[in-house]
């Protein structure tokens, strides 16, 4: 009994690893891991934080720019780690094996080929434009709620 347990555990191991394998190919294929890497890079998330604080009237010298860095550093490593596995859980809640493969065919057409390298720039583009029309509106949208609260 005991060893078809632990034949039971290899087989399932074994389809675990088959499926990683091909989720692994299809972010490297679709251009989702040049996005993380774009998305997790110091200067990215700076802007981001910076575009944050702006908004809270906060500029930020040099120095705080140092210890900001030296602060994601710390957590920014275990912020992927997390995000990782959350999205291999929803990606292997949403798509099979043969899905993900089939998705890797894809991605090695022509067609394929120019989605993915187009990937990054429009999640690039996409920030950038959530930043712009949130500066554009988001201070008299506050005004607004503020004045809605009394506060």
């Amino acid at each position: 009994m005991k060893k078809i347990f632990i034949l039971f555990l290899l087989l399932i191991s074994l389809l675990f690893s088959d499926y990683k394998d091909a989720y692994e190919d299809f972010l490297e294929l679709s251009g989702y891991n040049a996005s993380y890497k774009l998305m997790f890079d110091d200067r990215t998330i700076l802007k981001v934080i910076h575009s944050e604080l702006s908004t809270l009237g906060i500029n930020i010298t040099d120095e705080m720019e140092d210890d900001l860095t030296a602060i994601l550093k710390n957590y920014m490593f275990d912020v992927k780690e997390e995000l990782d596995k959350d999205m291999f859980s929803f990606y292997k809640e949403n798509y099979s094996e043969d899905d993900l493969k089939a998705l890797i065919e894809f991605y090695k057409t022509d067609i394929g080929k120019k989605v993915s390298s187009l990937t990054p720039l429009f999640e690039k583009k996409l920030l950038d434009t959530l930043d712009k029309v949130k500066a554009k509106y988001y201070p008299e949208m506050e005004q607004e709620i503020i004045k809605l609260f009394g506060k």
